[in-house]
């Protein structure tokens, strides 16, 4: 089966777009984020070290794998 054609006019295969799918899978950086999402911690410390009242000591976003 015939999936499309290159730009030389060449057949692009279905073997070609499953290896295509598993290399993007594997290597791209975009979806490797959304699939594994990082964890992002932000803390906030007001002068000398001290926590300031009304302001949130730590937040934490995300997921740990």
């Amino acid at each position: 089966m015939v999936f499309g054609e290159r730009e030389g006019g060449g057949e692009v295969t279905e073997e070609e777009v499953q290896k295509l799918g598993k290399l993007t899978e594997r290597y791209c950086v975009v979806l490797q984020t959304l699939v594994k999402k990082p964890v992002v911690k932000v803390r906030l410390v007001g002068k000398g070290g001290e926590e300031e009242e009304g302001v949130r000591k730590e937040i934490v976003h995300g997921s740990t794998l």
